[in-house]
């Protein structure tokens, strides 16, 4: 039988790496990448060369090495008789191509129509996410004959290859599509592993996933076959030509894309890159992504080679290898000058994986190893250089480092998942989700470390949750592997990849990576030089160089497992000493911050501070040393409480509720409620431990308020009377007024009002006798919310006035806007609109001065009374709120906001006023300004709405509030006309 013509294919592999999508933040234009988690292009053209060659058919194939728009268009100038797209689409049918840097070049269904228009092509087939709708969109734009490969859940790779040996190969022996389409589904339906008795599984939810068979869908307007008629021929690859490579063929790498993407950029910027970050972070298996992407779009003719700089030093040895590497015979009398005549006329991608061992000789010396890379680069235009190194090369004429941070936490999940036993991962993934988020987050994201720890759930069916349970004990003995084979030694264990970077730093650096590993929260300089002394900046640095350490917002942090290797290397003796130590630098700075945080030390402190400094406003300095306490308290806020947990290990009882007394301001203020609750059930068991019974009463009332704050009432309860039998066993009166007044708060929440006002009017007594004006102004607070609960409102108004002139006297502002808020809804129960305002002005101004929390706060309950009134149909007094409130917050702008998060907070402050202020006033104008002017509220309301995520659901009360006055307004046009007059015209429906 003599051979047919053979079917000419043309394939478009299209890999990019991220997706670029603008997105507005603080009013600016900017731009996040969405990685684009997709096979290898390598193996894609592999399964589908192997179906092709299996189908024992005439057929040609080109195989297009880039899918930039300008290869596409230039390839579909010859002429083929399918095009084959294999990559990924959107949504909406765009097709994704790449750009020269890897990012996605969204191709539009118009535009791809007219490239495929243009190459006459009878068939096309499109394999890639909703390649339906794509597969549509094509047809609809004059495309004859379209099939859609669906990879969007995705398609495995058996389902594909089936589909395609006999797709195509029905083709080749004159069958029409069709009949070619139903043999090849044929084939997948009755394939033992994915046929359809053989239903797909979801991965994460283990529910039955639609047929693999029902993955394929045509789309054929001409039947006719491709191919005259049967014959036979050879399978042959059109244009064939391969980069010489001897990159190595490692498992298909997880995550990491953006990363890669700035890898390709710097590579087309500069004639060396360097990947630097800590051993066992990912540098070697990114560059390899990295040089295998260029060679698979044959961008150096001459070749990207992989060369190994493991325990190379010198220079000799290193041009040795990188000749072995380029098939090149070195001169053994001058192998550097013989590899650079080698490289001179060559255009080659070097991969030069582990070069930190070059560092060990000056990089000053031409001789050194360093220089010679550096003299390469010189006589070679052609030669560029992708190196991994756990520093940088110093070369700074031709470098560009690039730092490899650890995997974000999708990324981390993922890669520990693909190294979990195979037979476990849907269950592990199903349920044990939550375990294995927690353990990546206790690795840190750290990629040896997660590679290192899934494995061992294989080890006697090891739960998830005890491998998290051992990794946060030993975390160094859990990441041992020692019995790998063939894997470079510094890959089998944790220990064993930092000892390499460990055994170049210098001993000063030595001593300094123990300390910052005792701190889970890093260092600021003033801690370090406590600890180390105050030359301790260079060989912190040193550890940055290394990338062993990181210098970020004034502090010097580690990631968890180096930060447990750090401690390691001292004896466990010497670690305790070293806790304890920084216990008592932390219990100090604790001590003189919660002195900032306390009312009437902060105005002590305030007043001194004004006395040196002349025109100073007290309140404005007031409010200066809380934000500064409240900065420092949550730089330090890990160390404070690991402290916390070091002096009771060690059985300092006394040290133990000193600190936890100077961390409980801070933490109540910040509603750090979980810690108060560990750090307060401490502080109980520390003072039973000590028999101090004043300690334990002041740890069972401050827990009462941790319990009290998460309204767990019967807890709350609990722990307030066991402290108020002890307060009164003692004769501590203070500490009595204050259980007593926390009572009342709880007895309220409850409903029990005699017991409150009871508790409140006892609480009272005490700190009148006392002389606490503080405890009074917070018991009459209370006092009038009780009051204001059973609709008593003369005495409600009493209590709270009172309130309000103490805490104002005493400088407690932030105990002054709760109170303000508070008369404010007292003020609107009664009727009194303008008064109620006036209350809500005030909380917010001064919640302005001082925290966003606190302006959020306000801001809800603004919106709730706005809602209040505009429910009573006084849309006026809704206009008149919104405007006063403007004008605070424009005169706030004019005078400079204190730091970003309350300057955020003031410009979605001013769109809600601006709301408020513009809806009832759109009433009154004429009606085209009118319809403008709502549509324009309306427009603001669903924009705040999307910013809140509907906190506030502004959008559907702007609607009720205008449909009220519409429907009030025709009620009174209707009426006019009964009379005999004039019908209003224009109202917005």
């Amino acid at each position: 039988m003599s051979e047919s013509p053979a079917l000419r294919i043309l394939v478009i592999t299209s890999r990019p790496l991220v997706t670029v999508e603008p997105t507005q933040e603080n009013g600016e234009l900017t731009f996040i990448r969405h990685p684009i988690a997709l096979k290898p292009l390598r193996h894609v053209r592999q399964e589908l060369e192997r179906a092709l060659k299996g189908m024992g058919g005439p057929v040609a194939v080109r195989y297009l090495a880039r899918a930039t728009t300008a290869a596409v268009q230039t390839a579909l100038l010859d002429s083929y008789d399918v095009v084959h797209f294999i990559g990924h689409g959107a949504d909406d049918g765009r097709l994704l191509l790449e750009q020269e840097n890897a990012v996605a070049d969204l191709l539009s269904v118009e535009r791809a129509a007219q490239m495929l228009h243009s190459s006459q092509a009878r068939l096309i087939v499109i394999s890639a996410c909703h390649s339906g709708k794509a597969a549509q969109a094509l047809r609809q734009a004059g495309i004859a004959n379209v099939v859609a490969i669906d990879e969007q859940l995705p398609i495995t790779d058996r389902a594909a290859a089936l589909f395609n040996q006999l797709f195509y190969g029905g083709l080749v022996r004159g069958r029409s599509l069709s009949e070619a389409f139903l043999l090849g589904v044929d084939a997948v339906q009755a394939d033992n592993e994915v046929g359809d008795h053989r239903p797909p599984l979801h991965e994460k939810t283990g529910a039955e996933l639609p047929l693999w068979s029902s993955r394929f869908s045509p789309f054929f307007a001409d039947d006719r076959p491709l191919a005259a008629s049967a014959g036979h021929g050879q399978y042959e690859e059109l244009d064939a030509w391969t980069v010489p490579t001897n990159l190595p063929h490692n498992p298909e790498i997880v995550g990491r894309e953006a990363l890669m993407v700035d890898a390709i950029k710097a590579l087309a910027d500069a004639r060396l890159v360097t990947l630097t970050g800590p051993g066992g972070i990912g540098k070697t298996t990114i560059a390899e992504e990295v040089a295998r992407w260029h060679a698979e779009r044959e961008l150096f003719h001459d070749g990207v080679f992989f060369v190994s700089l493991e325990g190379i030093k010198d220079a000799v040895r290193l041009a040795e290898t990188m000749a072995r590497a380029l098939n090149v015979t070195p001169d053994p009398t001058n192998p550097v000058g013989s590899l650079q005549a080698a490289l001179t006329r060559r255009e080659v991608l070097l991969l030069l994986d582990n070069a930190e061992t070059l560092l060990e000789e000056p990089i000053e010396d031409a001789s050194s190893a360093v220089g010679v890379l550096g003299a390469l680069l010189e006589a070679a235009p052609g030669l560029k250089l992708i190196v991994t190194s756990r520093e940088a090369l110093g070369l700074r004429r031709w470098e560009q480092q690039l730092a490899i941070d650890e995997m974000a936490q999708g990324e981390a999940e993922r890669l520990f998942l693909n190294y979990a036993p195979a037979e476990q991962r849907l269950e592990l993934a199903l349920a044990h989700r939550v375990t294995i988020q927690e353990i990546c987050r206790t690795l840190e994201h750290y990629p040896l470390a997660l590679v290192l720890a899934a494995p061992q759930l294989s080890e006697a069916g090891m739960a998830p949750e005890r491998l998290l349970r051992d990794l946060k004990a030993k975390m160094l003995e859990v990441l041992e592997d020692e019995g790998s084979r063939g894997v470079p030694k510094r890959l089998r264990s944790l220990r064993a990849s930092l000892d390499l970077s460990y055994q170049r730093l210098s001993g000063r650096a030595r001593i300094v990576l123990f300390y910052l590993g005792v701190l889970p929260g890093g260092a600021s300089g003033r801690i370090l030089a406590n600890l180390v002394g105050k030359r301790f900046e260079p060989a912190a640095q040193e550890l940055v160089e290394r990338n062993l350490a990181r210098w970020q917002d004034g502090r010097y942090t580690m990631l968890a497992p180096i930060r447990t290797y750090a401690v390691a290397t001292r004896p466990a003796k010497r670690l305790a000493t070293t806790r304890l130590r920084a216990a008592r630098l932390y219990a100090q700075l604790a001590d003189s911050m919660d002195e900032l945080l306390k009312p009437l030390s902060r105005r002590r402190i305030a007043e001194q501070l004004v006395e040196r400094a002349k025109g100073q406003s007290l309140e404005e300095t007031e409010r200066r040393l809380t934000r500064v306490a409240l900065a420092v308290f949550d730089a330090e806020r890990t160390n404070l409480l690991a402290s916390v947990e070091w002096v009771f290990a060690e059985q300092a009882w006394v040290a133990v509720r000193t600190l936890v007394d100077k961390l409980n301001t801070y933490l109540h203020l910040r509603s750090f409620w979980g810690d108060m609750v560990v750090v307060g059930q401490t502080a109980v068991t520390a003072a039973k431990q000590e028999s101090n019974r004043t300690a334990e009463d002041i740890a069972l009332n401050n827990l009462g308020v941790v319990y009290q704050s998460q309204s767990r009432w019967a807890e709350a309860i609990t722990a307030y009377e066991q402290s108020l039998v002890i307060f009164r066993e003692l004769g501590d009166r203070h500490g009595e007024g204050q259980t007593l007044n926390n009572l009342g708060v709880v007895y309220q929440s409850q409903s029990r009002w005699a017991e409150a006002i009871t508790a409140h009017e006892q609480s009272l007594v005490i700190f009148h006798e006392l002389g606490d004006r503080h405890g009074e102004g917070q018991t009459l607070g209370n006092l009038g919310n009780v009051y204001q609960s059973q609709s008593r409102w003369a005495e409600a108004i009493a209590a709270c006035e009172q309130s309000l002139a103490i805490l104002v006297e005493i400088g407690d502002y932030s105990g002054v806007i709760p109170v303000s808020r508070q008369l404010g809804w007292i003020r609107h129960s009664r009727g009194e609109l303008d008064a109620a305002c006036e209350h809500f002005v005030h909380a917010f101004a001064l919640a302005c001065d001082l925290h966003s929390k606190l302006v959020a706060d306000t801001l809800s309950q603004i919106i709730a009374l706005a809602k209040e009134v505009a429910t009573s149909r006084e849309m006026t007094k809704v206009s008149q709120l919104g405007q006063r409130m403007l004008e605070v917050t424009e005169q706030r702008s004019k005078q400079g906001w204190k730091g970003e998060e309350l300057q955020a907070m003031g410009v979605l402050c001013q769109q809600v006023f601006t709301v408020m202020a513009l809806l009832g006033l759109s009433a009154d104008l004429p009606p085209k300004e009118r319809k403008k002017a709502r549509t324009q509220v309306l427009e603001s309301a669903k924009g705040i709405d999307k910013i809140t995520q509907g906190k506030w659901e502004l959008e559907s009360w702007v609607k009720a509030s205008t449909g009220r006055r519409s429907a009030k307004a025709e009620e009174k046009g209707s009426r006019a006309k009964k009379k005999g007059g004039a019908e209003p015209a224009g109202e917005v429906p």
